[in-house]
């Protein structure tokens, strides 16, 4: 008697959960056609009369760049970029807890994926909850805001945001702000290089150009996907962004990042062509 009513309960049970049970969604699958390092930008990123002239603009300095600038070895990234830190944190309340644990536990789960092996990341957590920001310099050293932190919904939105950030190290846009500084040097130009880390985190953004945000932005989808993240919750991060946002032309010509709302229809489009 006992194991009948025994056997009627479980089967009622079982009965009511399965009738409870939810479909999990599942996980989609994209093959890139860049990876870490992005050759080119989708044509739909810069379809626009404005996008293509800063585009032009943007190649034609890097060309320049390339012919006049000294050589940058992966040892000069790394010497600058170790001094452009110690001077920058002098000024920032860098903050050690779980936060920066999960930082590091991000991190390393995204340079896994990396394709500049010489570059050795590390992560800071700065105490400032009125900026929702994180930049980057040569050495591949990233800061991460509180106010990011809080900013973000899930930490596939904050996986994407360090990706994005180690884009442009994979993309050598760090790389060659130090041909600017190496060069500038050797004409003659002082060294004091507090001056200069000061320079490089004021104007790190102007630093890097619309062109180089997008290819951050492509770089930064491909090595969260591939460190097991949800890539389409960027676009989740550029809607918030976007919210505070009212696009217009003359703006668009003096700004260093695209609008948020170009971004992400930008990652839209780069998804759904690469979605399986």
């Amino acid at each position: 008697m006992i194991q009948k009513i025994i056997l009627i309960l479980c089967l009622f049970i079982a009965t009511a959960c399965k009738g409870q049970s939810q479909v999990v969604e599942e996980k989609k699958a994209y093959i890139f056609p860049n990876t870490s390092i992005v050759a080119s930008i989708p044509e739909e990123c810069i379809k626009k009369d404005g996008d293509q002239l800063i585009n032009a603009a943007s190649g034609f300095e890097s060309f320049l760049l390339n012919i006049v600038a000294d050589e940058v070895t992966v040892k000069d990234e790394n010497n600058y970029g170790q001094q452009f830190n110690k001077v920058l944190k002098k000024d920032l309340l860098l903050v050690i807890d779980s936060n920066l644990i999960q930082l590091q536990t991000l991190l390393k789960k995204l340079t896994k994926h990396i394709e500049r092996k010489d570059i050795i990341y590390t992560i800071a957590l700065v105490k400032n909850d009125s900026d929702v920001n994180a930049w980057t310099h040569a050495g591949g050293f990233i800061y991460v805001t509180t106010g990011l932190m809080n900013f973000v919904n899930s930490e596939d939105e904050l996986a994407f945001c360090i990706a994005h950030e180690i884009g442009h190290n994979e993309n050598e846009h760090c790389k060659a702000s130090v041909q600017r500084i190496k060069t500038a040097e050797n004409m003659g130009v002082s060294s004091d290089l507090s001056g200069m880390a000061s320079a490089v985190y004021s104007t790190i953004f102007a630093a890097f150009n619309q062109p180089q945000e997008m290819e951050s932005d492509l770089a930064g989808v491909y090595l969260a996907y591939k460190a097991g993240y949800d890539p389409e919750k960027a676009l989740d991060f550029f809607d918030k962004l976007s919210a505070n946002e009212e696009p217009n032309a003359l703006e668009k010509m003096m700004r260093s990042h695209p609008f948020a709302s170009e971004r992400k229809t930008c990652l839209q489009n780069y998804l759904n062509n690469a979605v399986q």
